[in-house]
């Protein structure tokens, strides 16, 4: 008995095929990936932003109440359009208790201050909020 290889002939064709079916669902895995982590990289960022933003916040905060430490700010939105800051928008509020201790008597100041950026539900959107307690001496 010979083998002719006739009964084999077009199996490098299926074989193939199915190498480059099955490249071009790894790749096309690769590429979602790819723009996934994109965007992830991108969130993560604005959300650093939001961080410092907020900062800003609070840095603003304590010095109005470091001038004036009698009274707390009043509630104030800033919409900020210059920097990394872009497009944010900051509220800062504030709240003053007072308490004693013994015979002292000391104001506790709550500075506040909310950051976001975009609207509630939209896929970029991005808050953070930040919370300082402080009294002077």
């Amino acid at each position: 008995m010979r083998y002719t290889g006739k009964k084999q002939k077009g199996m490098m064709l299926f074989v193939s095929i199915f190498i480059l079916v099955v490249l071009a669902l790894i790749s096309t895995y690769v590429v979602s990936i790819s723009a996934m982590t994109r965007h992830l990289e991108q969130f993560a960022t604005q959300g650093v932003r939001a961080f410092f933003t907020a900062r800003s916040g609070i840095e603003w905060g304590l010095f109005q109440v470091t001038n004036n430490p009698l009274v707390c700010p009043p509630t104030t939105t800033f919409n900020l359009t210059q920097g990394s800051s872009n497009g944010f928008s900051v509220q800062i509020s504030c709240t003053v208790t007072s308490y004693t201790e013994g015979i002292n008597n000391f104001n506790l100041f709550t500075i506040t201050s909310f950051a976001e950026r975009g609207s509630f539900g939209d896929a970029d959107y991005v808050s953070r909020r930040l919370r300082v307690v402080t009294t002077l001496n």
